[in-house]
């Protein structure tokens, strides 16, 4: 969702190009390849399954700093096993259904999407719990606002970019012989080939030619010459800019409403607490996370021997102390009432 307008942009003003033949990324929509959106889709999907999946079997729901090698090594770990993850959804659907079927990647893609957004609508039908439909209409923080930027970014960009007079230097496909080719390998033991140089003379990315470039300038490839992999390309006009503004716009709008009802519209902020070791005032930050309600059913009922909690929020809930003649002066348990809760 926050990608699309960037891959749509990104590629008509040249921040950078694809492979000519690479079959993986040869059905494209607007110059992008259907298989980007996949991507996107399958490794932070990974991502995210991995990490949640190791805090829960790491770390506590609330805070504690000192467990900091741990958060360290669930960040590390979905980072790590978001490849995989990510290799492994490639390989159950698209690779089999694109490479040995010749399905077009549209169609594997829309799938793909459409059955995330079946886990989410079952999700969400499933869900029982009266405060899941709670929320504050006027709720903004800081990632609403990151959205907010992104959004209105592409939407001016579309308006006034010129994609005619852009002119990118640096590396890109090599330009060589057209014979020559090279294997892909699948995951699923299928063997790909693509032309491993641009041919100048056969080539189908409309997004960018070399009408720029001075009359004398040497990019052809000839017999005997090195391939050349440093070279200047020049952007082309919008066929229809108004295309890319319907398109641009309506994504904009259309998934920004969606991010407006998962934020505001989802449920109340999760109430998110820490250790405190030494000083036991409340914390003054604006930071939040999305962890649970941070065991507020585990504070009330037992203790939590040597620590303090206390709320990672702009302002603290009630809290009850008790004291214990087990403990010793310097270190106090603090019990947060159930009833302590913040809206958004």
């Amino acid at each position: 969702m926050l990608d699309m307008p960037y891959d749509i942009m990104g590629i008509k003003l040249l921040w950078w190009t694809w492979h000519d033949t690479d079959p993986n990324i040869f059905d494209r929509m607007n110059w992008v390849p259907w298989n980007s959106y996949y991507f996107h889709a399958s490794f932070a999907c990974s991502f995210v399954w991995i990490l949640r999946a190791s805090r829960y079997l790491l770390v506590q729901e609330v805070y504690d700093w000192k467990k900091f090698g741990r958060e360290f090594f669930c960040v590390f770990l979905a980072g790590v096993g978001a490849f995989w993850g990510g290799t492994i959804q490639f390989a159950l659907l698209y690779h089999p259904a694109h490479d040995i079927f010749g399905i077009h990647s549209e169609y594997t893609t829309v799938a793909f999407l459409a059955f995330y957004a079946l886990i989410v609508y079952i999700a969400d039908r499933s869900n029982r719990r009266p405060e899941s439909r709670a929320g504050n209409p006027y709720f903004f923080d800081e990632l609403s606002l990151a959205v907010c930027i992104h959004y209105m970014f592409y939407m001016m960009l579309v308006l006034v970019a010129d994609p005619a007079n852009i002119v990118s230097v640096g590396l890109h496909q090599p330009i060589g012989p057209c014979n020559v080719t090279q294997k892909v390998q699948t995951p699923t033991g299928s063997v790909l080939y693509k032309n491993k140089y641009l041919c100048i003379d056969n080539y189908d990315e409309k997004y960018f030619d070399f009408h720029c470039l001075p009359a004398n300038a040497k990019i052809r490839y000839e017999p005997g010459d090195d391939p050349l992999e440093w070279y200047a390309i020049c952007g082309t006009p919008f066929e229809n800019r108004a295309e890319y503004i319907f398109i641009i716009w309506t994504i904009c709008i259309l998934f920004g409403s969606i991010f407006y009802q998962w934020a505001a519209r989802s449920g109340a902020t999760p109430i998110v607490y820490q250790f405190v070791y030494r000083n036991p005032r409340p914390v003054k930050s604006s930071w939040f996370g999305g962890r649970n309600q941070a065991l507020e059913e585990q504070s009330e009922d037992d203790y939590l021997d040597n620590k303090n909690l206390r709320y990672r929020g702009s302002a603290a809930p009630t809290r009850t102390p008790i004291t214990s003649s087990s403990h010793s002066t310097t270190s106090s348990t603090t019990r947060i009432n159930r009833s302590s809760k913040k809206g958004n």
